[in-house]
């Protein structure tokens, strides 16, 4: 968030009660920034069901607790589908919350979609410029990662995907890199997990190793990984956050949900 304003990124599974648990966490420092009035802006990286999944509940829930606003949701071309599936899907539920003894308002509920159609800046206002960088994924014609820039700090969330040139040039100079990463073990063995039809992993998530150079090169400030592979044999809870030190110098922090960077 920048000036207490919210800018969210994918809908996973729980989103609605992660921000819950992230608004009651840190002494409540957060409760009035994740308001459900102010949830009115979502970024989407790629298509998959792990990443929009929770998307209705973003859209319908803030509503009930009285959003009043219209939610806009950039993504991928697909998205304008997504967000106008959903809509049709819940219409016995709007209907009923606007023209039944509730009586909501009628704005609340509705949904916009902006489908990104090449990379660049897809969003600014007066606190944030906001630029989309692809990052191939599997098959996806388009998957995206999102560089954030405000007064004080630049901050990427690298999406999921490969490595890349352009990865590593939205990466440059970041005072915070949120990335995906796999364990080395996923990408250079089969494994009982693991078929042979699977091909190359890193079509899917970053190496560890390979992303702890290339936050190295690119100078970033902090390492936060999220989505993490780990496939380490016997387990290991920190194996990625050491595999990536073992390229990587600076801090590297595997996150949390309710996390504060």
């Amino acid at each position: 968030m920048v000036d207490d304003v919210p800018y969210l990124i994918d809908a996973g599974e729980g989103i609605w009660r992660g921000i819950a648990k992230a608004a009651m966490s840190h002494e409540g420092r957060l409760a009035q920034a994740l308001a459900p009035r102010l949830l009115t802006k979502i970024f989407l990286t790629h298509l998959h069901s792990d990443h929009t999944i929770g998307l209705p509940s973003l859209m319908f829930l803030p509503w009930t607790c009285g959003k009043d606003q219209p939610l806009d949701v950039y993504g991928p071309i697909g998205t304008e589908n997504l967000v106008e599936g959903i809509l049709e899907a819940y219409r016995g539920d709007i209907v009923e919350r606007v023209k039944g003894p509730e009586g909501k308002e009628d704005q609340g509920w509705r949904a916009t979609a902006h489908e990104i159609l090449e990379p660049g800046v897809v969003y600014r206002d007066g606190r944030v410029e906001i630029e989309a960088f692809l990052r191939p994924h599997g098959g996806f014609e388009q998957s995206f990662g999102y560089r954030f820039r405000s007064a004080d700090r630049t901050i990427v969330w690298a999406g999921d995907g490969a490595g890349g040139r352009s990865f590593a040039n939205a990466a440059v100079g970041a005072d915070l890199l949120f990335s995906d990463v796999c364990a080395t073990a996923y990408t250079t063995e089969l494994t009982p997990w693991r078929s042979e039809a699977e091909g190359n992993a890193e079509l899917f998530h970053i190496e560890s190793r390979h992303l702890g150079r290339l936050a190295a090169r690119a100078d970033v400030g902090t390492l936060v990984l999220h989505h993490e592979q780990n496939y380490s044999e016997p387990f290991n809870p920190n194996a990625l956050v050491e595999e990536v030190s073992e390229t990587f110098r600076g801090p590297v922090i595997s996150a949390r949900d309710g996390d504060v960077f």
